[in-house]
């Protein structure tokens, strides 16, 4: 009793890299589930969503799952850091209004007609904010690792934008000049138009007409311009007859001098019309050759933006980015219950004052792997459970977690919580029986990657009865080796974890002169519910309450004393811990502000070094170009002068070869290969290295469809991705 087993191993053997996608039929599927439903994740979501800023980060929080694989959650994770130190030095993230096209290009396959115009501008505006947001992720530091990770999935589609605007107009559809074709029928539809105006008008004021029209306006009906006519003239206007009004007083007629231009008219719309239908169809075709870069490049704005709602949340929570580990050690400081911290943060918004979160500190994993929390109702022992479950499954999803950067999270396989009171009224279980089942189902799938909460264990039985199983329960979790927080009423549970040394006692603080609770969790110390306390200090008279104490005290059970010694050992073992942590924590934050320095000096002098080289390269450069003529004048001097010419002019050469910036020029130079990829900053582009010859000191290189020499003095220097 007492001793752990150290060669028991039970539960699934899990590789912490993977995600976890469960079976329908796997018992853990209905566990995890109910525990994700009982610790409110879904509200952190819908906090996620609310802060998106396109509907494509909204889709991609609703898609938020505790199930990342270590790497992904450990990535998302930085990517959520480097976007809130973006965010918090004021840049903005360009996402525009992004609309997740995905499934528009998936019935593109399906539909027989071309794109419209709306969804050609929703596509080229998705489109626009991936080149947007590439050119800002291209411009970061190399520090910012992750965000620039993500810039060669957004493509920068310069051409196909290019080939969009000149063919759509956003306020006016198709451009005249979309083609040539075009071009000319909409000329000839509008000499037709203004002809069949004058003549339509000119008709209207005619003696012959003007007394039967209804009124002067010359309007369109199909096309064809008609005159409005009382009904009762209706055959004194020779014409077709088009349209009534619904009264039926006025109808539309076409007159027939207008009817063969009319025809012209009509015929050259449809020309038109079938013009555009070719020119949407050429565009829709290049959509689905674009298909597969387009939906990568969603994908990756999906993911930006999912990025950029995660860290606006972790600043409205004052949120950390946890430390995921695999060693099963859990460290939370200044940790509050994330539901909380989010309840505070919308008042705060909406009304300018909230409730502050009160922290708690609680490890787990290290020198203990089982925790008992004791202490009165309402004094927040559930609230821890919440705290630490919500918070697994935060870090899980790759979220920050409101609590000191210091917090270590275990990246657990599956998070099993028994949190609640109420009864299986679809099963006819009471409180007592739901409980027990559900802690059946937990013990089948518990294991050492597991992370086990259950709140007030052996509750709604008899006392004895509860005790005895809670502290089977105990036992079972406790010889697996299975993370686990319980909470209870159960006094005798307390003992427990003074005969085990791998299980501790935990207690939230309760104020007995104020009978209200701290909310404040103290490792090491066994709570006590206070009730005797509590009842004095309601005026229970002395005389009962004096008898309750007297009759606790005979039935105080042996060794009483003794472990009320280990309590006061453990409590200022704890107290010298948490010392040791706080300043361990101190260290850490130092070391990493003189590593942030230290970088910051190393990326000051290169960028110093960088421009005093060009700066020296520069002013020989223009050195020469100064001399130049000069040196021309001279190569013609009498013969006598021409060693002295030839030494200047040499000496003016080996003076540009001997700048730094051009030997680091050099250097890089002998690096390239054929076909490798180099930037050209005086044309502004890329080029891939064709030919190299050092004796003329120039690059043979493509730069689009040309290709072109360029002297190695104006390559930069550094490769360039194709």
């Amino acid at each position: 009793m007492g001793e752990e087993s150290r060669d028991l191993q039970v539960g699934p053997s899990t590789d912490p890299t993977a995600s976890v996608e469960r079976a329908p039929d796997d018992p853990r599927a209905a566990i995890e589930r109910e525990s994700v439903t009982v610790l409110e994740f879904s509200k952190v979501v819908d906090a996620v969503r609310s802060l998106a800023a396109s509907p494509l980060g909204r889709t991609a929080a609703d898609a938020l799952r505790p199930n990342l694989s270590l790497d992904d959650a450990t990535r998302a994770i930085e990517e959520t850091t480097e976007m809130r130190r973006l965010l918090e030095n004021g840049t903005r993230i360009p996402m525009g209004s992004a609309r997740d096209v995905r499934s528009l290009l998936g019935r593109l396959h399906e539909r027989g007609r071309p794109l419209e115009i709306p969804e050609i501008l929703e596509i080229a505006a998705v489109l626009e904010s991936s080149r947007a947001v590439r050119d800002l992720f291209d411009a970061l530091p190399e520090s910012e690792r992750r965000l620039r990770a993500i810039a060669p999935a957004l493509d920068r589609f310069d051409h196909f934008l290019e080939s969009i605007d000149a063919v759509i107009d956003p306020e006016r559809g198709i451009r005249d000049d979309a083609s040539p074709k075009l071009l000319e029928i909409r000329s000839r539809r509008r000499t037709v138009e203004r002809h069949l105006s004058e003549e339509a008008h000119r008709l209207a004021m005619s003696s012959r007409i003007r007394d039967h029209l209804q009124s002067l306006t010359v309007s369109q009906r199909n096309g064809r311009f008609v005159l409005p006519v009382r009904a009762e003239g209706r055959f004194a206007v020779r014409g077709i007859l088009h349209d009534r009004s619904h009264s039926g007083s006025t109808v539309f007629i076409e007159p027939e001098e207008l009817v063969e231009s009319g025809n012209q008219l009509v015929s050259l719309m449809t020309e038109e019309s079938k013009e555009e239908t070719r020119i949407l169809w050429e565009i829709t075709r290049d959509v689905l050759g674009e298909e597969p870069r387009i939906r990568e490049t969603v994908d990756a704005l999906a993911r930006v933006d999912l990025a950029t709602a995660k860290a606006r949340l972790s600043i409205a929570i004052d949120g950390t980015p946890p430390s995921v580990t695999t060693d099963g050690a859990l460290e939370l400081w200044d940790a509050r219950q994330p539901v909380l911290a989010i309840m505070a943060w919308k008042a705060l918004e909406n009304w300018g004052t909230a409730h502050p979160v009160v922290p708690i500190d609680l490890r787990l994993g290290d020198d203990f792997h089982l925790l008992v929390i004791t202490g009165p109702n309402t004094g927040g022992k559930t609230v821890t459970l919440k705290t630490v479950g919500l918070i697994a499954l935060l870090a899980r999803a790759g979220l920050h977690v409101p609590a000191r950067a210091v917090c270590k999270v275990p990246f657990f396989d599956l998070v099993c919580a028994d949190i609640g009171d109420e009864q299986s009224l679809e099963q006819s279980l009471s409180t007592f029986s739901s409980h027990v089942t559900r802690v059946v189902q937990i013990l089948a799938v518990a294991g050492p990657r597991t992370l086990v909460l259950v709140d007030e264990l052996g509750a709604g039985t008899d006392p004895a009865e509860g005790a005895a199983l809670s502290l089977g329960v105990l036992d079972y979790l406790y010889r697996r080796r299975v993370p686990t927080l319980v909470t209870t009423h159960i006094g005798s549970l307390k003992g427990y974890a003074f005969t085990h040394p791998k299980a501790q006692n935990a207690s939230v603080e309760f104020d007995a002169r104020t009978l209200a609770p701290t909310y404040r969790l103290t490792i090491g110390l066994a709570g006590q519910s206070n009730a005797l306390a509590i009842a004095r200090r309601l005026g229970m008279p002395n005389e009962v309450v004096g008898r309750a104490e007297a009759t606790i005290a005979r039935e105080r059970p042996e060794g009483h004393d003794l472990i009320q010694g280990l309590q006061e050992t453990r409590t200022a073992a704890e107290e010298n811990r948490r010392a040791a942590e706080t300043l361990r924590g101190e260290l850490e934050r130092r070391s990493r502000e003189l590593d942030d320095e230290r970088g910051k000096l190393d990326e000051r002098r290169s960028l110093l070094e960088r421009d005093a080289d060009a700066e020296i390269d520069r002013t020989l450069k223009a050195a020469r170009v100064r001399l130049e003529p000069m040196l021309n004048q001279l190569r013609n001097a009498p013969k006598p002068f021409d060693e002295v010419v030839r030494r200047l002019d040499e000496s003016l050469n080996e003076s540009l070869r001997a700048s730094p910036l051009h030997e680091k020029r050099l250097a890089f130079i002998a690096t390239l290969r054929k076909d490798d990829w180099v930037r050209v900053p005086k044309f502004g582009q890329r080029g891939r290295v064709k030919r190299i010859d050092g004796k003329r000191g120039v690059l043979t290189l493509q730069l689009g469809s040309m290709t072109v020499e360029v002297p190695f003095e104006e390559v930069g220097i550094g490769a360039a991705d194709p």
